[in-house]
């Protein structure tokens, strides 16, 4: 099914060029497609997806699963049929050349930000057109999953106020773990902000509002 949307799809814009994104899957459904019509595939791996799995399903000990090899595998299968791949950084070039793509065919292509990302801005506005406390705000702006390890910012938060610092949590976006970490703020009794989805337009007030930034 959605091989045969993509190929409507290329009837309806007679693209150049087949560009997926991060997973296998649609790097798979574009090389159906592609390899039909005689278009080239671009595949950008912005992540090892099957790492993230292996996060969110028990962490380390998933690793021997079927499940764990048949992502790895597939994914591994897909960067090195596709024409291109582009990716993140260095070390992620790097295992994907290890996963035996053709060096030639791996680019690097960083993320990036907006320039008025980069511009001095004013934390105190931001947090008073927010209705946000003076307090040390540590937190993140994210799609909220278990593998984010919010938790142990959350946790870090705790320690910090039992050294008397005013410390508090602010999570902006939505996910499947944020009740849990409302959950874990409350049994530690660590003030936590969680807006849910903000606007696109809204976020960078939601950036300056934090001390520090958790990744």
């Amino acid at each position: 099914s959605y091989a045969s949307l993509l190929d409507g799809l290329v009837d309806r814009l007679r693209p150049d060029v087949l560009h997926a994104a991060s997973d296998h899957v649609n790097a798979a459904v574009a090389l159906e497609v592609g390899r039909a019509r005689g278009l080239p595939v671009a595949y950008e791996a912005r992540t090892f997806f099957e790492d993230p799995w292996l996060a969110r399903h028990g962490g380390e000990i998933a690793r021997s699963t079927d499940a764990y090899r048949l992502l790895r595998q597939r994914h591994t299968e897909v960067l090195g049929a596709v024409d291109v791949v582009t990716t993140l950084g260095a070390a992620m070039r790097e295992e994907i050349i290890a996963r035996g793509a053709d060096p030639a065919r791996v680019f690097i292509t960083p993320n990036a930000v907006p320039v008025d990302f980069l511009r001095p801005r004013d934390q105190a506005n931001a947090r008073a057109r927010l209705g946000i406390e003076d307090a040390l705000w540590i937190g993140s702006v994210a799609t909220i999953n278990d593998d984010e390890g919010l938790d142990t910012a959350i946790d870090a938060v705790a320690r910090v106020r039992d050294g008397g610092v005013d410390a508090r949590v602010l999570i902006v976006g939505d996910g499947p773990a944020l009740p849990g970490l409302i959950a874990r703020a409350a049994r530690m009794e660590v003030p936590i902000v969680t807006p849910g989805r903000v606007p696109v337009d809204a976020v960078l007030d939601w950036y300056d509002v934090l001390d520090v930034f958790s990744l």
